[in-house]
């Protein structure tokens, strides 16, 4: 018993360890943005994108980083409690000071750790749904807020032409690199799987409201790439 206990130690140590090299990497990103926001007066869009886009950076490492799911379900905890909690207390204005409904912050960290359930302990399935989230959903809102070119209406929300094409286009980037970097043998195949995962998850974003994308855009990835990867050429003209 005592042995057994000894022997897990050092494991234990260097998962705590491990956390700490997400955890504290996250918590400097959300103090860059409540500098910006506070001295620099950078508008709440900007400072809540900084830490969309870097957060989901960041938390790429955890495949290889973090050896259990647990770990990442206390990290994706915390950062919930944090999430939820600063809200009514009015604290974190450099993510929850914005002029519109969404729930998106919250349900970010639920999105990283389903997300990582989901993939299994294959990274590429983390990581490329991660990518979409953060990448994607960041160059979407920045080109479409810039160079909207025709607005349209979801419920409550708008998107935009603009956006929408820049999310389609950084999906299909970061799926067809991506499939490269893994080692995706066959070059029609790889295309067609980054065009039908950059039209899936473009139009799930394009219909999510009130920060649902946070959510859904990632869990449509790894969905489509769960069922089209190991899929030939017929299945995928199936597709």
């Amino acid at each position: 018993m005592t042995t057994t206990i000894l022997a897990a130690t050092p494991t234990l140590a260097g998962e705590a360890i491990s956390a700490l090299w997400i955890a504290i990497p996250i918590a400097v990103l959300f103090g860059v943005a409540e500098y910006l926001h506070h001295v620099r007066h950078v508008e709440v869009e900007y400072t809540r994108k900084l830490t969309h886009l870097g957060s989901g950076l960041i938390v790429l490492a955890m495949p290889w980083a973090l050896g259990t799911h647990w770990t990442v379900l206390a990290l994706c905890s915390g950062f919930a409690i944090v999430l939820v909690a600063s809200r009514p207390l009015g604290l974190l204005p450099s993510i929850h000071a914005i002029g519109r409904r969404t729930q998106g912050a919250q349900f970010y960290p639920v999105a990283v750790y389903g997300t990582f359930i989901l993939a299994d302990g294959d990274p590429f399935l983390f990581v490329a749904p991660m990518l979409v989230m953060a990448l994607s959903d960041t160059g979407a809102a920045v080109v479409g807020k810039r160079y909207g070119i025709l607005r349209y209406r979801v419920v409550e929300d708008y998107r935009s032409l603009g956006g929408s094409l820049t999310f389609f286009v950084l999906t299909f980037t970061v799926v067809l690199v991506g499939l490269g970097l893994h080692g995706h043998p066959h070059l029609p195949s790889v295309l067609v799987i980054a065009l039908i995962t950059g039209l899936v998850s473009t139009a799930v974003e394009g219909i999510s409201v009130e920060g649902a994308d946070n959510i859904l855009v990632p869990y449509a990835t790894w969905v489509v790439l769960h069922a089209t990867i190991a899929v030939d050429r017929d299945g995928l003209g199936v597709w």
